[in-house]
């Protein structure tokens, strides 16, 4: 009972890290995928929230210097997507060992919740709620 509570914490710490409330939902809604399809074991959700809180962390570093979040996006996925990737295959290949398929096929959910799910999420709640904007930023004149 106490591991479906973690999913609303992932958003929490992830809203902490990066100030981003996209992001911060997007991370409860993988977060409680990941509790889902892991039968409701919290050993993924670690896996999940390590390399979501790198990738939103990227992000967010982009978009202080500037970039679009779109652009913070993409840019940060392709700078830590294969980390993320080579690091949760090493995760699955050591947990096959000591817990046998399922603990393997526990810490793939978390990869692929962390650079697949989490992701799509953020970039569709920003295309459905996008964030508001000052009177400023809307008429900036560029020179």
């Amino acid at each position: 009972m106490l591991d479906w509570l973690a999913a609303p914490v992932a958003g929490v710490l992830l809203f902490a890290f990066t100030r981003d409330a996209h992001a911060a939902v997007a991370a409860g809604f993988a977060a409680a995928l990941v509790l889902l399809f892991s039968g409701g074991v919290g050993g993924p959700l670690l896996l999940f929230l390590l390399f979501a809180l790198g990738l939103g962390r990227a992000v967010t570093a982009y978009c202080q210097r500037g970039e679009t979040t779109e652009m913070a996006t993409r840019r940060a996925i392709e700078d830590q997507g294969s980390t993320i990737l080579f690091a949760g295959l090493a995760a699955v290949i050591a947990a096959l060992p000591r817990g046998g398929i399922y603990a393997g096929l526990y810490a793939g959910v978390g990869l692929i919740a962390a650079l697949i799910l989490f992701p799509a999420f953020a970039g569709a709640l920003r295309r459905i709620f996008p964030a508001r904007r000052s009177v400023e930023d809307m008429y900036r004149a560029s020179t």
